[in-house]
C-alpha cells in the first residue's frame, strides 16, 4: 500500500500537521492501526481504477482526487507514528501519578507512626508538626526523606508501637520505610523524565490535527469517487464508502 515507514510519513507531512489547528478538543477514540488495515482494501481498489476514474471525473476535481488518494495512506502512517509518541508520553505521565500515589500513602502511614513517637517524647514534636504542614510534590519528597531517617533512628520503638495495629493498610513495616527512600528516587526520576509536559500536550494536539486531516481526506474521496463508477458501466463495483469510525468498528 505504501513503502513509507510511519516515521518517514510523519516527517514528510509534519509541516502540514503542525500548521493545522484542530477543532476537536479530544483525541479520537479509535485504533489507528486496525482502522488503516480496514481502509487498505478500499484504497487499493481505487488506486487500481484511478486512471479510469480520473477520466470520468469533472476536470476541476481531478487534481484534488489524485492528491487526496495519494495522501491517504501516508496520513494513516503519520497518525500511527503520532499515536505511538502520544501513548509513550501518556504512559510516562501515568507512571509518575502511580509513584506519587505510593509516596503519598507511605507518607500518611509514616506520619502517623512519627506522631506516636512525638506523643511519647521520643522525637521532636515541632519537626513532626512541620512535616504534617507540608504540601505539594517538593514537600512530599522532602517529608519522606525526613520521616524515613527519623523512623529508622527509632525503629525498635516504632516496631513496638505498630504491633497492636491490625489494619495492614495503616501498619508501617521496616520494608515500608525503605520503600519511602526508593519512592523519593523513583518520583524524582519520573518527574525529570516527565519534565516535558508541553511535548506531551503537543503530541495530543498533533493527534487531533492528523485525524481531522485524515477524516477530511477520507470523506472527500468517499464523496467524490463511488458515484462515478456508473459512468464506467461498473455501478456494481462502486464501493460502499464507510466513515473512519465505521472502519474502526469493522
Amino acid at each position: 500500500m505504501s513503502d513509507l515507514t510511519a516515521e518517514a510519513a510523519y516527517q514528510a507531512l509534519r509541516a502540514q500537521i503542525v500548521a493545522h489547528v484542530p477543532e476537536r478538543q479530544r483525541a479520537p477514540h479509535i485504533n489507528i492501526r486496525s482502522t488503516y488495515a480496514a481502509a487498505v482494501p478500499y484504497l487499493t481498489r481505487l488506486q487500481r481504477d484511478e486512471a479510469a476514474l480520473v477520466g470520468v471525473l469533472a476536470e476541476e476535481l481531478r487534481p484534488a482526487f489524485a492528491a487526496r488518494l495519494q495522501a491517504a495512506a501516508p496520513l494513516f502512517l503519520a497518525a500511527l507514528y503520532i499515536a505511538g509518541r502520544y501513548r509513550d508520553a501518556t504512559a510516562q505521565n501515568e507512571a509518575l501519578a502511580e509513584a506519587v500515589a505510593e509516596a503519598t500513602d507511605l507518607r500518611r502511614r509514616a506520619l502517623d507512626a512519627a506522631q506516636i513517637l512525638a506523643l511519647q517524647g521520643r522525637c521532636d514534636a515541632d519537626v513532626v508538626q512541620a512535616i504534617r504542614r507540608g504540601s505539594g510534590l517538593a514537600d512530599l519528597l522532602e517529608d519522606n526523606r525526613r520521616l524515613a531517617t527519623l523512623l529508622q533512628a527509632s525503629w525498635d520503638i516504632v516496631q513496638v508501637n505498630q504491633a497492636p495495629i491490625e489494619d495492614a493498610a495503616r501498619r508501617l513495616t521496616l520494608e515500608d520505610v525503605q520503600r519511602m527512600k526508593e519512592s523519593v528516587e523513583r518520583v524524582t526520576r519520573l518527574e525529570r523524565d516527565n519534565s516535558h509536559a508541553a511535548e506531551r500536550a503537543e503530541w495530543h494536539r498533533q493527534l487531533r490535527a492528523v485525524y481531522e486531516l485524515l477524516d477530511a481526506t477520507w470523506s472527500f474521496i468517499g464523496a467524490t469517487v463511488p458515484a462515478h463508477y456508473h459512468h464506467l458501466g461498473r455501478a456494481h463495483d462502486a464501493p460502499r464508502w464507510p466513515s473512519l469510525s465505521s472502519l474502526h468498528q469493522s
